[in-house]
């Protein structure tokens, strides 16, 4: 599979599975052994705050130089898709 990036955009998926994994190991650590896999809402709350500094950062290397992408779509696109796809999880619960 071809993976096209531009720029910083490779931390795209980079910082997005980080978050969650980060959200998995904090959730885990804090409620118990099994937390996150028993608790589908762990998963929403992962993608939103993975979202949440996806975001940021693109917002903030997109303001000195052009789009940083991965696969032509923006970091800042990438991070509204994962926002929705959490609270999807998160209000559904699947």
């Amino acid at each position: 599979m071809l993976i096209i990036w531009k720029k910083y955009g490779i931390l795209t998926p980079v910082i997005f599975f980080g978050g969650v994994l980060l959200t998995q190991f904090l959730s885990d650590s804090a409620f118990g052994q099994h937390y996150y896999a028993q608790h589908k809402i762990m998963h929403g709350v992962g993608c939103l705050a993975s979202s949440v500094v996806l975001f940021g950062l693109g917002w903030l290397l997109d303001a000195k130089q052009e789009p940083n992408t991965f696969f032509f779509i923006p970091m800042k696109y990438w991070a509204v898709a994962g926002a929705i796809f959490g609270i999807v999880t998160v209000v559904t619960g699947k």
